[in-house]
């Protein structure tokens, strides 16, 4: 499995104004699953980091109007940073 980093700038923002966004791989359902603090209700689920992707620019900018989140734009343009982790372990006692 290739992990890829995913940084997706939407305009220029601060730090301050980026949005956070968590994934990590569930092994047991074979998907990525992100979640969020800034983003109040946001769970997705994918296959694929590639598919997470599109979910996420889709449901993030509903859930803040839904919440009733101010956000920071640039250039009509949101920034979130996507941050995506596996958690594993190796067998290491039939190493040589």
């Amino acid at each position: 499995m290739t992990l890829q980093a995913y940084e997706i700038r939407f305009g220029v923002m601060n730090s301050a104004s980026t949005l956070k966004v968590t994934a990590f791989w569930d092994p047991d359902a074979n998907v990525w699953v992100a979640q969020s603090e800034d983003v109040p209700g946001l769970v997705v689920e994918a296959e694929t980091l590639d598919k997470l992707v599109p979910e996420l620019e889709i449901l993030i900018p509903i859930l803040l109007a839904e919440n009733k989140i101010p956000t920071t734009l640039t250039n009509d343009r949101l920034h979130y940073r996507l941050e995506a982790s596996i958690d594993n372990s190796i067998d290491v006692s039939k190493a040589a």
